[in-house]
């Protein structure tokens, strides 16, 4: 049996609830008015199992849950599919003032990733034609990275990074972090043209959400990205990629009037 879940407490509580109004609701009457299977109820009830993502959503919506009950209530089964953070091992959070032009330039990043690619040459030409930049460009990134303590030079003249993965605080307006954006939204509008269709992936989506779920759908978007990260760095780098992740509405807000 596992430890108590939230969706397992909440549906505790609405049939306790009901059976005070009515002491002859039933078990079967409370999976008629959730629309679920009476089995797979009395088993999420016994805390033997959780809902499928599918019956997650409609309880939730016959529930009329909201907010971190709502939210709550979909972790359950997020948990349950054993989605759980990853987090990377010495992760420096950049402050968005203190490294403006290493957060807003996505040189920086791609540098900082090619020096750990196989076959790296500790060479601006080089550099500098790898990641289609001037000589000089490269060179000044390059010891910007040095001077934050992100590249190391040995004695003997070796090149190597220190091991800390950074990322920017989320959540939070920052002037800085939507240049960053902007400038990795266009990098990608110039690629779809430029790069063969085998070496990139370019895909959309639009669906109806509710935005009491948009925390979880968060989580889940931070999940995989680091997920996919670790997957492709689990062989040998030979090349230096950017995944850009966006999701917007569409639709607006209207006065009701309207």
């Amino acid at each position: 049996m596992r430890p108590n879940n939230f969706q397992q407490i909440v549906l505790q509580q609405e049939l306790c609830s009901k059976k005070t109004r009515n002491n002859s609701f039933s078990l079967r009457a409370f999976a008629s008015f959730l629309d679920v299977d009476s089995s797979s109820l009395s088993k999420v009830l016994r805390g033997e199992r959780v809902f499928n993502m599918k019956n997650t959503s409609s309880v939730a919506k016959k529930l009329k849950l909201k907010g971190l009950r709502l939210e709550n209530f979909i972790r359950a089964k997020i948990n349950d599919l054993k989605i759980e953070k990853i987090g990377f091992e010495n992760k420096l959070v950049l402050d968005c003032k203190t490294y403006k032009k290493i957060i807003e330039d996505w040189e920086y990043y791609a540098l900082l990733d090619l020096v750990n690619t196989k076959n790296f040459v500790m060479n601006f030409i080089w550099i500098g034609a790898r990641l289609g930049i001037s000589e000089k460009r490269a060179e000044d990134v390059f010891y910007s990275l040095h001077q934050y303590g992100f590249i190391e030079i040995s004695e003997d003249g070796s090149i190597s990074t220190n091991n800390i993965h950074f990322c920017t605080s989320e959540d939070i307006n920052s002037s800085v972090l939507q240049k960053a954006h902007i400038k990795a939204s266009e990098l990608a509008i110039s690629k779809i043209e430029s790069i063969d269709v085998n070496l990139r992936d370019y895909s959309v989506i639009t669906m109806p959400v509710s935005k009491d779920l948009l925390p979880v759908a968060k989580d889940l978007i931070r999940d995989f990205r680091v997920r996919l990260s670790e997957l492709l760095q689990s062989g040998d780098s030979d090349e230096v990629y950017q995944m850009n992740i966006q999701l917007f509405p569409l639709s607006k807000e209207v006065c009701h009037e309207m």
